[in-house]
Protein backbone atom coordinates (compact mmCIF):
# COMPACT_ATOMS: atom_id res chain seq x y z
CA UNK A 1 0.00 0.00 0.00
CA UNK A 2 0.97 3.64 -0.54
CA UNK A 3 2.11 5.75 2.49
CA UNK A 4 0.15 9.11 1.31
CA UNK A 5 1.23 11.50 4.27
CA UNK A 6 3.45 13.12 1.98
CA UNK A 7 0.44 14.48 -0.41
CA UNK A 8 -1.71 16.84 0.55
CA UNK A 9 -5.31 15.75 0.95
CA UNK A 10 -7.16 17.14 -1.92
CA UNK A 11 -8.92 14.89 -3.85
CA UNK A 12 -6.01 15.38 -7.36
CA UNK A 13 -2.58 15.15 -6.67
CA UNK A 14 -0.69 17.96 -9.06
CA UNK A 15 3.14 16.75 -9.88
CA UNK A 16 5.02 19.58 -11.65
CA UNK A 17 7.50 18.83 -14.09
CA UNK A 18 9.67 21.68 -15.84
CA UNK A 19 6.82 24.15 -17.09
CA UNK A 20 3.76 20.88 -17.33
CA UNK A 21 1.38 20.76 -13.89
CA UNK A 22 -0.42 17.29 -14.60
CA UNK A 23 -2.91 15.99 -11.98
CA UNK A 24 -4.19 12.26 -11.08
CA UNK A 25 -6.64 11.13 -9.10
CA UNK A 26 -6.09 8.76 -5.90
CA UNK A 27 -5.99 5.49 -7.88
CA UNK A 28 -3.33 6.73 -10.34
CA UNK A 29 -0.83 7.55 -7.24
CA UNK A 30 0.83 4.54 -7.12
CA UNK A 31 2.48 5.24 -10.37
CA UNK A 32 3.54 8.87 -9.10
CA UNK A 33 5.49 6.99 -5.97
CA UNK A 34 6.97 4.62 -8.14
CA UNK A 35 8.32 6.90 -10.74
CA UNK A 36 9.50 8.87 -7.44
CA UNK A 37 11.19 6.19 -6.09
CA UNK A 38 12.67 4.70 -9.00
CA UNK A 39 14.15 8.04 -11.35
CA UNK A 40 13.84 10.87 -8.84
CA UNK A 41 13.47 12.39 -5.61
CA UNK A 42 10.52 14.11 -3.23
CA UNK A 43 10.81 18.01 -2.76
CA UNK A 44 7.32 18.12 -0.42
CA UNK A 45 6.42 20.38 -3.37
CA UNK A 46 7.48 19.00 -6.67
CA UNK A 47 9.11 16.06 -8.42
CA UNK A 48 12.38 17.56 -9.70
CA UNK A 49 14.34 15.23 -11.95
CA UNK A 50 17.95 17.79 -11.90
CA UNK A 51 19.19 20.44 -9.90
CA UNK A 52 20.89 23.46 -11.33
CA UNK A 53 24.10 21.80 -9.96
CA UNK A 54 23.70 18.95 -12.27
CA UNK A 55 22.97 20.55 -15.33
CA UNK A 56 26.57 22.63 -14.30
CA UNK A 57 28.47 19.30 -13.86
CA UNK A 58 27.08 18.19 -17.19
CA UNK A 59 27.91 20.97 -19.42
CA UNK A 60 31.59 21.00 -17.52
CA UNK A 61 31.86 17.51 -18.64
CA UNK A 62 30.96 18.16 -22.27
CA UNK A 63 32.94 21.02 -22.69
CA UNK A 64 36.14 19.68 -21.78
CA UNK A 65 35.17 16.35 -24.08
CA UNK A 66 34.40 18.75 -26.68
CA UNK A 67 37.85 20.64 -25.90
CA UNK A 68 39.61 16.98 -26.41
CA UNK A 69 37.64 16.41 -29.49
CA UNK A 70 38.75 19.59 -30.82
CA UNK A 71 42.51 19.00 -30.20
CA UNK A 72 42.06 15.60 -31.13
CA UNK A 73 40.26 16.03 -34.80
CA UNK A 74 41.75 19.72 -35.37
CA UNK A 75 45.14 20.10 -34.16
CA UNK A 76 47.78 21.24 -36.16
CA UNK A 77 49.83 17.61 -35.75
CA UNK A 78 51.94 18.03 -38.89
CA UNK A 79 55.09 19.27 -36.93
CA UNK A 80 55.00 15.68 -35.08
CA UNK A 81 55.60 13.85 -38.54
CA UNK A 82 58.96 12.27 -38.41
CA UNK A 83 60.97 10.25 -40.69
CA UNK A 84 62.81 7.57 -38.33
CA UNK A 85 65.98 6.45 -39.73
CA UNK A 86 67.48 3.42 -37.79
CA UNK A 87 70.38 0.74 -38.60
CA UNK A 88 71.60 -2.66 -37.39
CA UNK A 89 68.34 -2.08 -34.82
CA UNK A 90 69.69 1.10 -33.02
CA UNK A 91 68.01 4.73 -34.19
CA UNK A 92 70.76 6.79 -36.55
CA UNK A 93 68.28 9.87 -36.58
CA UNK A 94 64.77 11.41 -36.63
CA UNK A 95 64.33 13.96 -39.30
CA UNK A 96 60.69 16.09 -40.07
CA UNK A 97 58.58 15.33 -42.69
CA UNK A 98 57.85 18.69 -43.62
CA UNK A 99 61.89 19.35 -44.27
CA UNK A 100 63.64 18.72 -47.50
CA UNK A 101 66.79 17.64 -47.29
CA UNK A 102 69.15 14.26 -48.12
CA UNK A 103 70.55 12.46 -45.78
CA UNK A 104 73.54 9.92 -46.08
CA UNK A 105 73.07 6.98 -43.57
CA UNK A 106 76.93 5.58 -42.84
CA UNK A 107 77.92 5.44 -46.34
CA UNK A 108 75.69 3.17 -47.74
CA UNK A 109 72.22 4.24 -48.54
CA UNK A 110 71.10 7.80 -49.54
CA UNK A 111 66.98 9.21 -48.17
CA UNK A 112 66.04 12.19 -49.48
CA UNK A 113 62.82 13.89 -47.97
CA UNK A 114 60.70 16.12 -50.38
CA UNK A 115 57.10 17.38 -50.35
CA UNK A 116 56.33 15.52 -47.30
CA UNK A 117 57.15 12.09 -48.71
CA UNK A 118 60.19 9.91 -47.82
CA UNK A 119 62.18 7.64 -50.33
CA UNK A 120 65.59 6.02 -50.73
CA UNK A 121 67.57 7.53 -53.85
CA UNK A 122 70.60 5.12 -53.88
CA UNK A 123 72.20 2.71 -52.64
CA UNK A 124 74.98 0.51 -52.57
CA UNK A 125 73.34 -2.48 -51.87
CA UNK A 126 73.30 -5.60 -54.95
CA UNK A 127 70.07 -6.02 -55.43
CA UNK A 128 68.62 -2.42 -54.51
CA UNK A 129 64.76 -3.06 -53.92
CA UNK A 130 65.42 -0.61 -51.40
CA UNK A 131 65.45 2.13 -54.28
CA UNK A 132 62.32 0.47 -56.29
CA UNK A 133 60.20 0.80 -53.22
CA UNK A 134 57.45 4.01 -53.21
CA UNK A 135 58.44 6.87 -51.46
CA UNK A 136 56.28 6.99 -48.02
CA UNK A 137 54.48 9.56 -45.83
CA UNK A 138 51.93 7.66 -43.68
CA UNK A 139 51.94 6.70 -39.79
CA UNK A 140 53.71 3.48 -40.05
CA UNK A 141 54.89 2.66 -43.93
CA UNK A 142 58.26 1.95 -43.88
CA UNK A 143 61.53 1.26 -46.50
CA UNK A 144 63.89 -1.86 -45.54
CA UNK A 145 67.58 -2.40 -47.04
CA UNK A 146 67.89 -5.96 -45.60
CA UNK A 147 71.75 -5.97 -47.02
CA UNK A 148 72.73 -2.58 -45.13
CA UNK A 149 70.28 -3.45 -42.15
CA UNK A 150 68.67 0.29 -43.09
CA UNK A 151 64.85 1.06 -41.67
CA UNK A 152 62.92 4.13 -42.54
CA UNK A 153 59.60 4.55 -41.10
CA UNK A 154 57.36 7.31 -40.97
CA UNK A 155 56.16 7.93 -37.17
CA UNK A 156 53.54 9.75 -36.40
CA UNK A 157 50.89 11.66 -38.85
CA UNK A 158 47.81 10.30 -41.40
CA UNK A 159 46.96 6.33 -40.91
CA UNK A 160 47.93 4.19 -43.86
CA UNK A 161 45.94 2.46 -45.84
CA UNK A 162 44.26 -0.80 -44.80
CA UNK A 163 45.88 -3.51 -47.17
CA UNK A 164 43.45 -6.83 -46.04
CA UNK A 165 41.19 -7.46 -43.42
CA UNK A 166 41.04 -10.78 -41.76
CA UNK A 167 38.07 -12.42 -39.62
Amino acid sequence: MVNLTNFSLHPLYHVRSFHTTVSFGKDEIEHVVAFRQSLCYYNSERIWIMKKNDWILIAAVLLVAAIFLGIHFWGDDSEWVTVKVSVDGEVFGQYPLEENQTIEINETNRLEITDGRANMIWADCPDKLCVHQKAISRDGESIICLPNKVVVSIVGGEEGEVDAVTN
